[in-house]
């Protein structure tokens, strides 16, 4: 992830005034399935909604992350990494999201929260 993106988050996650806290989400006993695609992350800083990254989930346990997307396709420092889905969270193995601290809550069939344990979330909403 790049510093830029980094501090974009880091920012985010200090002063957003919108949203829910991720203690809050109920996590299912069943496994969710992350469906393949683009995942464009965005959230409220202040009263701006602001993009923070593409997702891509293709293969299961695995994911690409990059700051930036063109169409179908990520753009930039594409960085890769595994995770782990256990009910509704999805908690990183390696990679990006594992080392920013990350994780993600599914909320409905086509969006994830992203976000830390101590901040409130950014939505990732699947691009069709």
């Amino acid at each position: 992830m790049s510093r830029r993106a980094r501090a974009t988050i880091g920012a985010l996650l200090a002063t957003a005034t919108v949203g829910a806290p991720l203690a809050a989400l109920p996590v299912a006993a069943q496994a969710a399935q992350i469906k393949s695609g683009f995942y464009d992350c965005w959230g409220y800083q202040g009263t701006f909604f602001t993009y923070y990254g593409t997702y891509e989930f293709k293969t299961p346990g695995h994911y690409l992350y990059a700051a930036d997307r063109k169409g179908h396709h990520l753009v930039g420092k594409v960085k890769g990494g595994t995770y782990k889905l256990r009910g509704k969270k999805l908690t990183p193995t390696s990679g990006p999201m594992k080392r920013n601290h990350l994780f993600m809550v599914k909320k409905n069939v086509n969006e994830w929260i992203l976000g830390n344990p101590n901040h409130l979330a950014i939505g990732c909403y699947r691009l069709k």
